[in-house]
């Protein structure tokens, strides 16, 4: 299982398509899933926002059983409270 973080973005958008007919098993974790299209119904979503680093439990959910994470999310300004290392960093 592949986690996916940034599906909706630039790279991500273009990567998640690529995966999905390589025949991997994608999660995303989004915070609009119906940013997806229509490649909401050939992955797993997790809902959640990187943005809120404190909540271990999003984080355990989007782990859970992946072997790989490709973390495509970023932030490119601070975002009280969170600094942009903290996302960028992650």
């Amino acid at each position: 299982m592949i986690l996916l973080t940034g599906a909706t973005g630039s790279i991500g958008s273009r990567l998640l398509p690529r995966l999905i007919d390589d025949g991997h098993q994608v999660r995303v974790l989004v915070r609009e899933p119906r940013k997806l299209g229509p490649h909401r119904v050939d992955v797993q979503i997790t809902m959640g926002d990187l943005r809120e680093l404190r909540d271990p439990y999003m984080l355990r959910q989007a782990m859970r059983g992946v072997d790989t994470v490709i973390h495509l999310a970023a932030s490119i300004r601070d975002q009280p409270p969170h600094p942009v290392e903290e996302l960028n960093g992650l």
